[in-house]
């Protein structure tokens, strides 16, 4: 079955039962016949009733429900109303307002519709936020068409959000997640009784590879599998202020990596923002299903964004590999990267990973030969040396941002297994910088005890 637009397609009875001598009056919708839980159209339902005031004889002694403001908006009158909450949730592509027989507000009603009609699928379950931090699954999973109580007298709610925007929200495990706010798509400040149509998108995520139960074995809600359980998401008292590119940056938020790969804390931070809990390990309350997308990717690379206006996003503790696939979002909006951490990857050969006093050096080569010369510092200031200690690799970071292109000769020895070797090559701005040192084997070094 799919939504209802024909009148034809009601029958009196068994899916629309008009009660005119209920106080109030209603009209009812049921789940029978024709109709199935996609839903009728309010043009549909005002058309119908018309006609059955036409027809039905019984009918046309009592006022009639409807005033059809256009097709998407509607006023029912004279104290009619709809029977009860599943004949709202029933009513598609409009808006309406419940009047009194006197013309007084009892209850107002926006409609939110999700397009395309293909961007989120039928076993998808979205979900909106109208009260400030609560999340309200909608009626039925699939695309949205459904409308949103926004105002309620004394004794039918008792609230006016007409001034609340509506968030919708498809987030889905291992799918990318789209929100879309009523405000910002119309350009408005309040709410009317009409039908807003609003973007929801969603798409496999090919950057979250790990299921819920990779990351919430048991789906408590609480992260368990390694490194995910030690991994903390936090709205710090005060500012952290983290050195980057340029200087340093002020972020209130903070999402503790545990030492693994961002991609790992992507999947992590994805995984909140579907808990229907506080996410926030600090003293704040951040309920993870209406926190706004705090983290995404372009290509490759890793963008963060503010859980709130005004308080920046940075990760931390994560591994030295992706430096330069990070961009973080601070306080004020703007976009901070790391200094570019190229890499350099030396490979031993042979003879130098048996040899156990193998030591190796990395020089600028424009100094290479002459006094004073020292190694090449790494990203942390530290000199490109070291023992090779039956490594067959060994990688060094390097801060190419203040260093730029350098040449370089890398030296490497042993005392009995390996001869002296040197080798020249560049660090540019790659990760893949690499050189070989294959020494000759020894033959006549002798050291007698």
């Amino acid at each position: 079955m799919a939504l209802l637009t024909d009148p034809d397609s009601l029958n009196q009875g068994t899916e629309l039962v008009i009660d005119e001598t209920a106080t109030p009056p209603t009209v009812q919708l049921l789940v029978a016949g024709n109709l199935s839980a996609d839903g009728v159209t309010g043009q549909c339902t005002y058309s119908f009733l018309k006609e059955e005031w036409l027809s039905d004889a019984t009918l046309p002694p009592y006022p009639f429900p409807l005033d059809a403001v256009t097709p998407e908006q509607m006023i029912w009158i004279d104290d009619w109303e709809p029977a009860d909450d599943t004949t709202r949730k029933l009513l598609r592509t409009c808006g309406w307002t419940e009047q009194e027989a006197d013309g007084t507000i009892k209850r107002e009603y926006a409609c939110v519709i999700s397009v395309p009609p293909a961007g989120v699928e039928a076993t998808d379950q979205p979900y909106y936020e109208h009260a400030a931090g609560t999340a309200v699954d909608f009626a039925r999973a699939g695309q949205v068409n459904e409308a949103i109580q926004i105002y309620g007298d004394s004794t039918h709610g008792d609230f006016n959000r007409r001034a609340t925007d509506i968030t919708l929200f498809a987030r889905e495990e291992q799918k990318t997640y789209a929100s879309a706010s009523v405000f910002t798509t119309y350009s408005i400040t309040s709410l009317g009784t009409g039908a807003y149509r609003v973007g929801l998108q969603t798409a496999a995520d090919t950057k979250a590879t790990v299921a819920d139960t990779g990351i919430d074995a048991n789906s408590d809600g609480t992260a368990d599998v390694d490194p995910y359980d030690a991994m903390v998401l936090q709205e710090h008292a005060s500012t952290q202020s983290i050195a980057m590119a340029g200087g340093s940056y002020n972020f209130k938020w903070t999402l503790n990596c545990n030492g693994a790969r961002v991609q790992r804390a992507y999947e992590y931070a994805q995984w909140l923002l579907r808990q229907d809990d506080d996410i926030d390990a600090g003293d704040g309350t951040q309920n993870g299903k209406v926190c706004p997308a705090i983290v995404s990717y372009v290509g490759d690379t890793l963008y963060t964004a503010q859980p709130q206006p005004g308080e920046g996003l940075a990760l931390t503790n994560f591994s030295a590999q992706d430096i330069n696939a990070v961009v973080f979002v601070d306080d004020t909006g703007a976009q901070r990267t790391f200094p570019y951490t190229a890499s350099l990857t030396i490979l031993f050969g042979a003879n130098l990973v048996a040899d156990a006093a193998a030591h190796y050096w990395v020089y600028p080569t424009d100094d290479f030969g002459g006094a004073g010369c020292v190694p090449v510092a790494d990203a942390s200031d530290a000199d490109m040396e070291g023992d090779v200690s039956g490594a067959t690799s060994v990688t060094h970071t390097y801060d190419w941002t203040t260093g730029g292109d350098i040449d370089i000769t890398v030296v490497a020895l042993g005392t009995s297994g390996a001869k002296y070797v040197r080798t020249t090559g560049e660090i540019v701005q790659s990760t893949a910088n690499q050189v070989s040192l294959a020494a000759g084997e020894e033959r006549v070094y002798s050291n007698p005890a």
